[in-house]
């Protein structure tokens, strides 16, 4: 399995120093496992990300836009693959 890092909705291989969570220490993430381009318990991922974004006072995204994030990051994957 390849990994894939998403970072503020672009798929990264390496983070900034000048991130938020890099200069304050603050974020939240969630690891998915993805089969057949569809992440798996998605509905337990969702609920956990907006819990801690509650506890951390981290502004929320919409479930569509994390989604539209998500297919977009995954179909850029799909694309280097073909390429290589």
């Amino acid at each position: 399995m390849e990994p894939l890092v998403i970072i503020n909705g672009e798929v990264k291989s390496n983070v900034s120093i000048f991130n938020r969570n890099m200069q304050y220490g603050d974020g939240l993430f969630e690891t998915c496992v993805a089969k057949d381009n569809k992440v798996l318990f998605w509905d337990n991922h969702f609920s956990r990300l907006n819990n801690g974004c509650d506890r951390l006072n981290i502004k929320k995204n919409s479930e569509f836009s994390l989604a539209r994030r998500y297919k977009k990051s995954t179909q850029s994957i799909f694309r280097k693959k073909l390429h290589c």
